[in-house]
């Protein structure tokens, strides 16, 4: 994404998804996936995981 803007390209947004995003919904809250932490426990914060950060 950083190259392409780099390029001249108008990025407005975007969604991250894989595969793997469909496998999370039967488990439920037990595991976590993606990009961004929730914290449920403290008004349900949310944390960048390492993987969200460029």
């Amino acid at each position: 994404m950083a190259e392409a803007i780099a390029d001249g390209v108008d990025v407005r947004g975007y969604f991250v998804w894989s595969l793997m995003d469909c496998f999370e919904w039967g488990s439920g809250y037990g595991n976590r996936f993606g990009i961004i932490y929730v914290d449920y426990a403290n008004d349900q914060r949310w944390i960048l995981k390492e993987s969200a950060k460029c």
